[in-house]
Protein backbone atom coordinates (compact mmCIF):
# COMPACT_ATOMS: atom_id res chain seq x y z
CA UNK A 1 0.00 0.00 0.00
CA UNK A 2 1.60 3.02 -0.91
CA UNK A 3 0.74 6.52 1.27
CA UNK A 4 -0.07 9.59 0.13
CA UNK A 5 0.57 11.15 3.24
CA UNK A 6 4.83 10.67 3.39
CA UNK A 7 3.89 10.64 7.18
CA UNK A 8 1.91 7.67 7.60
CA UNK A 9 3.32 4.69 7.89
CA UNK A 10 1.42 0.94 7.96
CA UNK A 11 2.67 -0.10 11.29
CA UNK A 12 3.98 2.96 14.08
CA UNK A 13 2.38 4.75 16.69
CA UNK A 14 -0.32 7.13 17.23
CA UNK A 15 -1.06 8.95 13.72
CA UNK A 16 2.11 7.45 12.40
CA UNK A 17 0.34 3.82 12.57
CA UNK A 18 -2.67 3.80 10.03
CA UNK A 19 -3.01 0.17 11.26
CA UNK A 20 -3.83 1.94 14.86
CA UNK A 21 -5.79 4.47 13.29
CA UNK A 22 -7.72 1.83 11.27
CA UNK A 23 -8.35 -0.18 14.33
CA UNK A 24 -9.46 2.66 16.65
CA UNK A 25 -11.75 4.90 14.33
CA UNK A 26 -12.74 1.90 11.92
CA UNK A 27 -12.77 2.53 8.12
CA UNK A 28 -15.34 2.16 4.99
CA UNK A 29 -14.14 0.21 2.34
CA UNK A 30 -14.93 0.28 -2.10
CA UNK A 31 -15.40 -2.02 -4.26
CA UNK A 32 -15.06 -2.05 -7.91
CA UNK A 33 -18.55 -3.13 -9.41
CA UNK A 34 -17.99 -4.68 -12.67
CA UNK A 35 -20.58 -6.12 -14.81
CA UNK A 36 -22.81 -5.77 -18.36
CA UNK A 37 -24.44 -2.46 -19.05
CA UNK A 38 -23.80 -1.10 -15.98
CA UNK A 39 -26.10 2.75 -15.10
CA UNK A 40 -26.49 4.91 -12.49
CA UNK A 41 -30.18 4.96 -11.58
CA UNK A 42 -31.37 6.97 -8.26
CA UNK A 43 -34.50 7.09 -6.69
CA UNK A 44 -35.88 9.99 -4.99
CA UNK A 45 -38.55 10.40 -1.44
CA UNK A 46 -39.51 12.98 1.09
CA UNK A 47 -40.17 12.32 4.55
CA UNK A 48 -42.95 14.26 6.05
CA UNK A 49 -45.63 13.91 9.01
CA UNK A 50 -49.11 13.26 9.37
CA UNK A 51 -51.45 14.57 11.20
CA UNK A 52 -50.85 13.15 14.34
CA UNK A 53 -46.93 13.54 14.23
CA UNK A 54 -45.84 10.11 12.76
CA UNK A 55 -43.36 10.19 9.85
CA UNK A 56 -44.44 9.80 6.43
CA UNK A 57 -42.11 8.48 3.51
CA UNK A 58 -43.35 9.17 -0.22
CA UNK A 59 -40.74 7.82 -3.13
CA UNK A 60 -41.57 10.71 -5.44
CA UNK A 61 -39.19 9.36 -8.69
CA UNK A 62 -36.93 7.65 -9.98
CA UNK A 63 -34.36 8.63 -12.30
CA UNK A 64 -31.56 7.23 -14.85
CA UNK A 65 -29.10 9.56 -14.41
CA UNK A 66 -27.08 10.68 -16.96
CA UNK A 67 -22.97 11.33 -15.93
CA UNK A 68 -20.06 12.66 -17.71
CA UNK A 69 -17.34 11.10 -15.71
CA UNK A 70 -18.46 11.08 -12.31
CA UNK A 71 -20.17 15.04 -12.92
CA UNK A 72 -24.15 14.60 -13.04
CA UNK A 73 -25.40 16.02 -16.46
CA UNK A 74 -29.11 15.23 -16.70
CA UNK A 75 -31.43 12.59 -15.86
CA UNK A 76 -34.19 10.60 -17.74
CA UNK A 77 -37.47 10.16 -16.08
CA UNK A 78 -38.78 7.44 -15.18
CA UNK A 79 -35.71 4.78 -14.36
CA UNK A 80 -36.07 1.18 -16.35
CA UNK A 81 -39.03 -1.11 -15.97
CA UNK A 82 -36.62 -3.81 -15.70
CA UNK A 83 -35.47 -2.41 -11.95
CA UNK A 84 -37.72 0.33 -11.22
CA UNK A 85 -39.94 -0.87 -8.79
CA UNK A 86 -36.60 -2.24 -6.85
CA UNK A 87 -35.31 1.28 -6.51
CA UNK A 88 -38.92 1.90 -4.84
CA UNK A 89 -38.86 -0.49 -2.39
CA UNK A 90 -34.85 0.04 -1.63
CA UNK A 91 -36.09 3.97 -0.99
CA UNK A 92 -39.24 3.09 0.69
CA UNK A 93 -36.60 1.31 3.24
CA UNK A 94 -34.20 3.81 3.38
CA UNK A 95 -36.23 6.47 4.03
CA UNK A 96 -38.11 4.43 7.28
CA UNK A 97 -34.55 3.96 8.63
CA UNK A 98 -34.01 8.03 7.76
CA UNK A 99 -37.43 8.71 9.24
CA UNK A 100 -36.28 6.86 12.69
CA UNK A 101 -33.47 8.89 13.17
CA UNK A 102 -35.23 11.94 12.28
CA UNK A 103 -34.80 12.55 9.04
CA UNK A 104 -37.45 14.93 7.52
CA UNK A 105 -37.54 16.82 4.01
CA UNK A 106 -36.06 15.14 0.78
CA UNK A 107 -33.22 12.65 0.07
CA UNK A 108 -32.38 10.45 -2.97
CA UNK A 109 -30.23 7.13 -3.00
CA UNK A 110 -27.94 6.20 -5.72
CA UNK A 111 -27.58 3.00 -7.20
CA UNK A 112 -25.22 1.02 -9.23
CA UNK A 113 -26.97 -0.99 -11.88
CA UNK A 114 -25.46 -3.80 -13.77
CA UNK A 115 -26.23 -6.93 -15.24
CA UNK A 116 -24.47 -10.47 -14.32
CA UNK A 117 -23.70 -12.52 -17.28
CA UNK A 118 -26.47 -11.16 -19.21
CA UNK A 119 -29.40 -11.95 -16.34
CA UNK A 120 -31.48 -10.01 -13.92
CA UNK A 121 -30.22 -6.62 -13.02
CA UNK A 122 -28.22 -6.10 -9.61
CA UNK A 123 -28.41 -3.06 -7.74
CA UNK A 124 -26.08 -1.84 -4.83
CA UNK A 125 -26.19 1.64 -3.20
CA UNK A 126 -23.49 3.77 -3.68
CA UNK A 127 -24.65 7.05 -1.67
CA UNK A 128 -27.47 8.82 0.12
CA UNK A 129 -28.27 12.33 -0.39
CA UNK A 130 -30.00 14.30 2.55
CA UNK A 131 -31.30 17.18 -0.11
CA UNK A 132 -32.62 18.31 -2.49
CA UNK A 133 -30.80 17.57 -5.81
CA UNK A 134 -30.37 17.74 -9.61
CA UNK A 135 -33.47 15.43 -9.60
CA UNK A 136 -35.55 17.15 -7.88
CA UNK A 137 -36.35 20.55 -9.65
CA UNK A 138 -37.13 18.38 -13.21
CA UNK A 139 -39.54 16.38 -10.98
CA UNK A 140 -41.73 18.95 -8.97
CA UNK A 141 -41.62 21.01 -12.65
CA UNK A 142 -43.67 17.91 -13.85
CA UNK A 143 -45.94 17.94 -11.14
CA UNK A 144 -46.54 21.71 -11.60
CA UNK A 145 -47.33 21.47 -15.33
CA UNK A 146 -48.91 18.23 -15.54
CA UNK A 147 -50.78 17.98 -12.35
CA UNK A 148 -50.20 14.44 -11.77
CA UNK A 149 -48.72 11.85 -9.91
CA UNK A 150 -46.22 8.74 -9.95
CA UNK A 151 -48.47 5.58 -9.53
CA UNK A 152 -46.78 2.11 -7.36
CA UNK A 153 -45.45 1.26 -10.71
CA UNK A 154 -43.42 4.27 -11.05
CA UNK A 155 -44.66 5.73 -13.92
CA UNK A 156 -46.23 9.44 -13.86
CA UNK A 157 -49.70 10.19 -14.86
CA UNK A 158 -51.29 13.81 -15.76
CA UNK A 159 -54.25 15.03 -14.53
CA UNK A 160 -56.30 13.37 -17.58
CA UNK A 161 -54.38 10.10 -16.79
CA UNK A 162 -51.92 10.06 -19.83
CA UNK A 163 -48.56 8.79 -18.97
CA UNK A 164 -45.65 11.53 -18.94
CA UNK A 165 -41.51 11.01 -19.08
CA UNK A 166 -38.73 13.48 -19.76
CA UNK A 167 -34.94 13.85 -20.58
CA UNK A 168 -33.65 17.12 -18.00
CA UNK A 169 -30.24 18.26 -18.08
CA UNK A 170 -28.71 20.98 -16.20
CA UNK A 171 -25.66 21.80 -18.09
CA UNK A 172 -25.56 21.10 -22.12
CA UNK A 173 -22.89 23.42 -23.35
CA UNK A 174 -23.03 24.40 -27.09
CA UNK A 175 -20.25 26.07 -28.36
CA UNK A 176 -22.06 27.48 -30.72
CA UNK A 177 -24.19 29.35 -27.71
CA UNK A 178 -21.04 31.61 -27.69
CA UNK A 179 -22.73 34.37 -29.63
CA UNK A 180 -25.97 34.24 -27.82
CA UNK A 181 -27.09 36.51 -25.13
CA UNK A 182 -30.25 35.23 -22.61
CA UNK A 183 -32.30 37.76 -24.29
CA UNK A 184 -31.84 36.63 -27.47
CA UNK A 185 -32.51 32.98 -26.52
CA UNK A 186 -35.69 34.36 -24.72
CA UNK A 187 -36.78 36.12 -28.11
CA UNK A 188 -36.23 33.20 -30.18
CA UNK A 189 -38.38 31.32 -27.54
CA UNK A 190 -41.34 33.97 -27.30
CA UNK A 191 -41.72 35.35 -30.78
CA UNK A 192 -43.74 32.89 -32.40
CA UNK A 193 -40.79 33.77 -35.56
CA UNK A 194 -38.32 31.18 -34.99
CA UNK A 195 -39.46 27.86 -37.07
CA UNK A 196 -37.14 25.29 -34.59
CA UNK A 197 -38.56 27.50 -31.68
CA UNK A 198 -42.35 26.88 -32.30
CA UNK A 199 -41.67 22.86 -32.81
CA UNK A 200 -40.43 22.20 -29.06
CA UNK A 201 -41.92 25.24 -26.77
CA UNK A 202 -43.74 24.33 -24.42
CA UNK A 203 -47.72 23.18 -25.39
CA UNK A 204 -50.27 23.76 -21.93
CA UNK A 205 -53.15 21.80 -24.26
CA UNK A 206 -51.14 18.87 -24.68
CA UNK A 207 -48.90 18.93 -22.09
CA UNK A 208 -45.64 18.36 -23.47
CA UNK A 209 -42.43 20.16 -24.61
CA UNK A 210 -39.03 21.93 -23.43
CA UNK A 211 -39.08 24.31 -20.40
CA UNK A 212 -35.86 26.18 -20.20
CA UNK A 213 -34.11 27.16 -16.73
CA UNK A 214 -29.97 28.11 -15.99
CA UNK A 215 -30.49 31.01 -18.27
CA UNK A 216 -28.04 32.78 -16.60
CA UNK A 217 -25.03 29.84 -17.58
CA UNK A 218 -25.86 31.04 -21.16
CA UNK A 219 -23.98 34.24 -20.94
CA UNK A 220 -21.22 32.29 -18.52
CA UNK A 221 -20.42 29.22 -19.74
CA UNK A 222 -22.41 28.51 -23.31
CA UNK A 223 -24.65 26.57 -21.57
CA UNK A 224 -28.25 26.38 -20.26
CA UNK A 225 -30.46 23.72 -19.04
CA UNK A 226 -34.05 22.57 -20.01
CA UNK A 227 -36.55 19.75 -19.31
CA UNK A 228 -37.94 17.97 -22.53
CA UNK A 229 -41.68 16.50 -21.50
CA UNK A 230 -43.62 14.20 -23.37
CA UNK A 231 -46.17 11.13 -23.48
CA UNK A 232 -43.60 8.87 -24.32
CA UNK A 233 -40.10 7.98 -23.55
CA UNK A 234 -39.48 8.14 -27.22
CA UNK A 235 -41.12 11.36 -27.60
CA UNK A 236 -39.33 13.17 -24.63
CA UNK A 237 -36.14 12.28 -25.68
CA UNK A 238 -37.13 13.34 -30.16
CA UNK A 239 -37.97 17.01 -27.65
CA UNK A 240 -34.08 16.93 -26.21
CA UNK A 241 -33.01 16.32 -29.49
CA UNK A 242 -35.12 19.19 -31.76
CA UNK A 243 -33.89 21.12 -29.07
CA UNK A 244 -30.26 20.67 -29.07
CA UNK A 245 -30.52 21.66 -32.30
CA UNK A 246 -32.68 24.45 -32.20
CA UNK A 247 -29.99 25.98 -29.64
CA UNK A 248 -27.11 24.94 -31.94
CA UNK A 249 -29.32 26.68 -34.92
CA UNK A 250 -29.97 29.44 -32.97
CA UNK A 251 -25.89 30.02 -31.99
CA UNK A 252 -24.79 29.65 -35.82
CA UNK A 253 -27.38 32.51 -36.76
CA UNK A 254 -26.33 34.83 -33.99
CA UNK A 255 -22.55 34.28 -35.18
CA UNK A 256 -23.39 34.84 -38.80
CA UNK A 257 -25.00 38.53 -37.18
CA UNK A 258 -23.13 41.56 -37.48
Amino acid sequence: MKFECSAVTWAGNGFTGFRNQMQRLGCIGEALLEGDSLQSPSVQGVISQDDDGRPVVRILSTHEQVLNGQTYYGCIFPARSGYRKKLIEYGLRVGAELAKNGGEGYFSVDFIARKLHCKAWDLKAVEINLRKGGTTHPYVLLELLCKGKTDEEGVFHSENGEPKYYVATDGCLIPALQKVRKDALLHALLSGKHALAEEIKWNMEKKKGAVFHLFRFVDLKNMVGFTCIGSTREEAEEINRKTIHFLTALGEQCADTP
